[in-house]
């Protein structure tokens, strides 16, 4: 949704926060979160966008750490095809985590 939030209000700035993709995948199943590639499978457009090449490998992932690591993969992989390069700052979780204010600036 980055995209057409940006679309919508032009004048915010859009900052990706990046996190490991393993680490998030155990946070969402420490928490027992749902996966939802099925409803993003289900959206035609967003396949014939960007993920029509990879539907076969995302259909084969078994384990619920699978499908999280490509839950992972496509919300991350959607915005940084969507935007160019001087329309979205991507900033990494573990680097705040170990040097917050140098991440900052």
């Amino acid at each position: 949704m980055l995209k057409w939030i940006k679309t919508q209000f032009p004048e915010i700035k859009i900052v990706l926060l990046l996190r490991h993709p393993g680490a998030v995948a155990n946070s969402r199943i420490k928490l027992n979160w749902e996966d939802h590639l099925g409803v993003l499978l289900s959206q035609e457009e967003l396949m014939e966008d960007f993920l029509n090449p990879f539907k076969r490998d995302i259909l084969g992932a078994k384990t619920i750490f699978e499908k999280n690591i490509f839950l992972w993969c496509i919300e991350n992989y959607v915005p940084l095809k969507q935007f160019s390069r001087n329309e979205l700052l991507v900033t990494f979780y573990e680097k705040y985590a170990v040097s917050p204010e140098e991440e900052i600036d």
